[in-house]
């Protein structure tokens, strides 16, 4: 069986659970050098971490990037030709999905603490992803990559996935899946569900198996709606100020100021979201009767900036307009059910849901409401790559997702609404009544995909991506991530020949 030998590794501080395990169990199993790049302090102290490895500590690269004396003019004309080396363009396909820039050039969450501050420079931040593609074009030459493991929602790693696809190196992410506790490597850095669609036509589908299955389609939002009691916020706020004081006395001791958020914006925030909270129990609709007083099309908002919404659907980035159309574009007789995504409570200026309101067929229900629940009732559902797609198919219903890419594609329920020109045709084919076989087909498509997710992927319920605690994976667990970890490099390597 090939192996990858040559292994770029972003460090993600939510996957130290696996990467300490898998580092080491690679290098020594199969002999693969890994060239990590990292930004914590004392990294390199580490005990996983081997003088083998190839290290770069990515501070140093933040503060070489805007050096060197160089015309505006030449800064541009460099990212031109690389924008057309790589078919891309540095806004929308980099800038963009970079979520500390994002939040200052877009209005989307402009009450978030991010957001606040100067705006970046273009030419500044043209010259720095420049200075990436020249680093990262000789690092991938110098130690012959051939596997990428990078997430591509900021600079460097949208760099790093550019370089790959054009090479024709494999690259994918760290990624949980729809399920809780599952995590699994798609065939991309964009969630490609290549090796989904391949596992599932080999699965030997037992419904006895799969019914009996207790793990739920999509991961509970309880924690976050307790963050927004009175309580909560209090104990927030308390926490905020004392985690400060300790670090102003750990930067005393070592006699140099580390860099962090500012205080202040921070706990604006957590006020700011608090009395956002009371004020939409008031305005958004609970009762499940007027919810279901006439048929509708339920979308619920996706958290932004964030990798799932505009790294997966750089196209259509703006949630408020594609709502707009998506209301302006149904049938007579349905509403558009919208939903808020728990954690951006607080995030955006009330006017964004002053203005949908305005349409006489949106209806705002409040986020504490299960989105199983209304996806049960809705007539369709429609998304940007979220999970209610698939709790749709679970159901036996179409699905409208934008994302020009996501794991679940393949499943015969997903309908792309690639077109706002053509979205009035989209959702009527959405809408069109289905029969018991194909309603049964879909349901069955989407069991073997939850079978299919433990085939693909590895078991890790403790990492901080499901729990909040950090954790380890077993043993059994780690060979099987490491296993589908190759599976999916060596499909690659097949289609990218």
């Amino acid at each position: 069986m090939l192996t990858p030998k040559s292994i770029v590794l972003v460090i993600w501080k939510n996957m130290e659970y696996l990467n300490k395990k898998l580092v080491p169990y690679m290098r020594d199993k199969y002999s693969t050098q890994f060239i990590i790049l990292y930004t914590a302090e004392n990294f390199l102290e580490k005990e996983w971490v081997n003088k083998k490895d190839i290290t770069i500590d990515l501070n140093n690269l933040y503060e070489k990037a805007p050096l060197g004396n160089i015309s505006e003019k030449e800064i541009f004309e460099e990212a031109r030709n690389f924008e057309n080396k790589y078919n891309i363009t540095y806004i929308r396909d980099s800038f963009l999905q970079d979520r500390t820039y994002a939040l200052k050039f877009l209005d989307v969450s402009s009450n978030n603490p991010i957001a606040s501050g100067k705006k970046p420079d273009l030419t500044k931040i043209t010259k720095e992803q420049n200075y990436y593609f020249n680093y990262f074009e000789k690092i991938i030459s110098k130690y012959a990559v051939d596997l990428v493991i990078a997430r591509p929602d900021d600079v460097i790693g949208f760099a790093l996935n550019n370089i790959a696809k054009k090479l024709k190196i494999p690259s994918t992410i760290q990624m949980p899946t729809r399920i809780p506790g599952y995590m699994f490597w798609p065939c991309g850095a964009y969630l490609n569900g290549e090796q989904l669609k391949i596992a599932s036509k080999k699965i030997n589908y037992k419904s006895e198996i799969i019914l009996n299955d207790d793990n739920k389609i999509g991961l509970s939002q309880d924690k976050y709606i307790r963050v927004l009691s009175f309580k909560a916020t209090f104990n927030e706020i308390v926490y905020n100020f004392k985690d400060r004081v300790n670090w102003i006395i750990k930067d005393i001791k070592r006699g140099k100021l580390g860099k962090r958020a500012p205080l202040i914006p921070k706990i604006i925030h957590i006020v700011r979201r608090y009395m956002a909270h009371r004020y939409f129990q008031r305005i958004f609709v609970s009762d499940m009767k007027i919810i279901n007083s006439r048929p509708y099309i339920y979308f619920p908002l996706p958290r932004e900036p964030e990798y799932n919404t505009h790294s997966l659907s750089k196209e259509f980035i703006n949630v408020h307009a594609m709502v707009q159309q998506a209301a302006v574009s149904l049938p007579s007789g349905y509403n558009l059910i919208i939903k808020e995504h728990t954690p951006n409570i607080g995030l955006k200026k009330r006017q964004f849901y002053k203005s949908l309101m305005k349409l006489p067929n949106i209806l705002i229900v409040n986020y504490i409401l299960p989105g199983p629940e209304l996806v049960d009732n809705a007539a369709a559902v429609m998304t940007i790559s979220g999970t209610s797609a698939v709790e749709a198919a679970e159901r036996g219903k179409m699905a409208i997702v934008f994302a020009s890419s996501v794991e679940y594609m393949h499943l015969s329920n997903i309908l792309l609404g690639h077109s706002m020109r053509d979205l009035p045709e989209t959702i009527k084919k959405a809408l069109i009544p289905l029969s018991k076989d194909r309603k049964n087909k879909i349901m069955e498509e989407f069991k073997i995909l939850k079978q299919t997710y433990k085939e693909c992927g590895y078991y890790a319920p403790d990492s901080p991506l499901f729990s909040g605690n950090p954790g380890n994976i077993i043993e059994k667990e780690l060979v099987k991530a490491v296993d589908n970890l190759i599976d999916v490099w060596n499909i690659q390597k097949n289609i990218l020949k």
